[in-house]
């Protein structure tokens, strides 16, 4: 899975019940289609979100960031590079949002 989850206050002593604490991504890795003449890896997204908790600003970070980064869209008839650039930022930003909380 790509959340690591600890428990916290489960040790003896305290009395307090044990909570889930995400730890951070771990090993993530993306592609995408249609934003480059062929299907390209996406290592900005993982490399913005290895080790960090999901938070909404570090999910949004990396969609950016491999949006940026990652491919080289295309104008062609079908659509433009920045319109392409930009579906590929909102899809990942709603993807890895919604793995991170579990929604799929």
């Amino acid at each position: 899975p790509p959340l690591r989850r600890g428990l916290r206050g489960s040790g003896r002593g305290g009395g307090r019940a044990a909570t889930p604490v995400r730890a951070g991504v771990g090993p993530a890795g993306g592609a995408a289609g249609s934003v480059s003449p062929a299907t390209v890896m996406l290592p900005s997204l993982a490399q913005e979100l290895e080790g960090h908790a999901p938070t909404p600003d570090r999910i949004l970070a990396a969609s950016r960031a491999a949006a940026r980064r990652d491919c080289a869209p295309m104008d062609d008839v079908r659509s433009t590079a920045p319109y392409r650039r930009l579906t590929l930022q909102r899809l990942l930003k709603t993807l890895v949002g919604e793995l991170a909380n579990g929604s799929r």
